[in-house]
């Protein structure tokens, strides 16, 4: 069974604002081999860093390090409430 998710641009571009004014961090995770890497970006707010790509679910937990990583990083970054 195949599932097949596409986020709309037009529908996150106004929650992003609010998600960066709250320290939210967003990590994007493109899968398949037709991902828009611009598109992955600009869901990313523009932080290539956090924007990643794998050719198939089963490939995300080859991810995981990399996930890990950018949390760890940005834990002195993110503001909490």
């Amino acid at each position: 069974m195949k599932f097949l998710y596409k986020v709309k641009i037009q529908s996150t571009s106004f929650t992003i604002p609010l998600k960066q004014e709250k320290g939210i961090l967003i990590i994007v995770i493109g899968i398949g081999g037709s991902v828009d890497e611009t598109e992955l970006l600009q869901i990313a707010v523009g932080k290539k860093h956090n924007v990643m790509k794998v050719s198939r679910f089963d490939e995300l937990s080859s991810k995981l390090k990399d996930v890990l990583k950018i949390l760890c990083a940005s834990r002195t970054s993110v503001k909490t409430e």
